[in-house]
């Protein structure tokens, strides 16, 4: 019996496993604030152990993720009581998923986090 399985030609190292987890915990913290927060402690804690800077890139990235976000999310919770902040946060969760679905996708091709 065939398989169309194919081994990847290099195995994930644990630091690609754990920056492809936190771009997903980012994407869950849209639902539960405290999964978002677990990730940026990961992410400090992540790059501080690093030494690959393809992966620091990363991480450096996944930490302005989520000060920027937190920062449009505060925003809009300020500019609530107007109709405009459900707009600012509508606009933080579209581009958290954006910038996370890139991340995610320069990880897999071996590119640094822009």
């Amino acid at each position: 019996m065939s398989s169309d399985f194919t081994k990847p030609s290099s195995p994930a190292s644990v630091d690609t496993i754990n920056a492809r987890a936190i771009y997903v915990m980012y994407m869950a913290g849209l639902i539960a604030l405290p999964v978002a927060i677990a990730a940026v402690v990961w992410a400090y804690a992540c790059r501080d152990a690093t030494e690959d800077e393809f992966l620091e890139s990363h991480y450096d990235n996944q930490i302005r993720i989520f000060w920027i976000a937190l920062a449009l999310g505060i925003l809009g919770l300020f500019l609530a009581i107007l109709v405009v902040g459900l707009i600012v946060i509508v606009g933080m969760w579209i581009w958290l998923i954006i910038r996370c679905r890139e991340g995610l996708f320069q990880l897999e091709y071996g590119e640094p986090a822009d």
